[in-house]
């Protein structure tokens, strides 16, 4: 028998298809309840995941820190302008905020899945993408992941002040993987 909506709870871990939703709530849910800061680790961090950050952070006024680790993969000039604009209106806010781009390969390679760090708690967490193309997956609290984002971020590139140098990184690969394809033909 079917249970009554009024009794049922909300699966806060559940990301499904069908469930757009329910899919957005629970992913803005978890920024909403951060604690002092929320650091980002999104390899194919976008536009559509600022706006959520965005959005999760409305109902929390105990976040006043943010970091957020990328690949350069999706990040290009609207996306920069988009940050920028993003992260002039968080610091009017009384937020700090940092972005950065890893370029250096071998951390590249290390990095895989997502991951949403706050005081007490670490999740491994979905793309924006996944959660709104209702793809199945799950939002999963992991032991603390902190140390080695910290890793991951001193190799990181300050999105805005080295912006000439992430995109001369993307150039530079582009080239590469078109002489490798070349080579193929």
């Amino acid at each position: 028998m079917r249970q009554p909506l009024t009794n049922r709870e909300l699966d806060r871990t559940l990301i499904a298809p069908g469930k757009d939703y329910d899919n957005i709530q629970n992913y803005k849910s978890h920024i909403e309840d951060a604690e002092d800061f929320v650091y980002i680790l999104d390899p194919y961090y976008n536009e559509n995941s600022l706006r959520l950050l965005r959005e999760g952070l409305i109902n929390n006024s105990s976040v006043k820190t943010i970091k957020i680790l990328t690949k350069p993969n999706t990040i290009d000039e609207a996306f920069k302008d988009s940050y920028s604009d993003f992260a002039k209106q968080m610091r009017k806010e009384g937020i700090a905020i940092e972005f950065r781009v890893v370029v250096d390969t071998k951390t590249q390679g290390a990095i895989h899945n997502r991951y949403l760090i706050t005081k007490n708690r670490s999740y491994d967490f979905v793309s924006a993408d996944t959660m709104q193309r209702g793809q199945l997956s799950h939002i999963k609290e992991v032991s603390d992941v902190k140390p080695i984002f910290d890793q991951f971020w001193e190799n990181g590139k300050e999105l805005l002040s080295c912006w000439t140098e992430i995109q001369k990184y993307k150039e530079e690969k582009n080239k590469r993987i078109k002489e490798d394809i070349l080579r193929k033909i």
